[in-house]
């Protein structure tokens, strides 16, 4: 089985509510589970990022 992962490009001063809200909708629209998001256009450091991902997964995971 080949799994599809869709790459998610964040542009600067995208909220993580934004974020989350379109993988959400993705997900039930066509069925993908994985997800990779690039926050380099909208974070400038890699704490930064790893809040940014921090938050977005929280938010995905309440459904």
């Amino acid at each position: 089985m080949i799994d599809t992962m869709l790459r998610v490009n964040i542009d600067a001063g995208t909220s993580t509510d934004k974020v989350a809200d379109t993988i959400k909708a993705i997900h039930e629209h066509t069925g993908i589970d994985h997800f990779m998001i690039d926050s380099m256009y909208d974070v400038d450091t890699v704490e930064g990022s790893l809040e940014h991902a921090r938050h977005t997964l929280e938010l995905v995971e309440k459904g």
